[in-house]
């Protein structure tokens, strides 16, 4: 993901896991989000599956709370904040976005998305 957003030759950098989607208009989303000063931020949860497990967790996604910031959420990010931020640290396996998330946080306001 660091060398992607190396590589990347636009401002706003979006970071989707593998097995996500995101949703509908989700770039007219951020645009509007970067257009209003945020220059980070996640989309709620939704899955596809009924469970009541499954929604609590993705009603609880609507919080700005660490506790539940999930990498399927994605991010988006200005260019500027992710190299600023250091980027994704490449010595963790697992729970590199919910790490740079909390960082990003220390600097500024990381906004969910409906």
């Amino acid at each position: 993901m660091n060398k992607g957003a190396l590589v990347a030759k636009h401002e706003i950098l979006y970071f989707l896991h593998a097995d996500s989607i995101p949703p509908n208009n989700f770039t007219t989303q951020i645009l509007d989000a970067y257009k209003k000063g945020i220059h980070s931020g996640c989309f709620r949860l939704g899955f596809d599956y009924d469970h009541w497990f499954l929604k609590a967790n993705a009603w609880f996604t609507r919080f700005n709370v660490n506790a539940v910031r999930f990498g399927d959420q994605s991010l988006f990010v200005t260019k500027e904040v992710f190299e600023k931020s250091g980027g994704f640290r490449e010595d963790l396996l697992m729970m590199e976005d919910q790490e740079i998330i909390h960082r990003l946080k220390k600097t500024q306001q990381v906004q969910s998305i409906k």
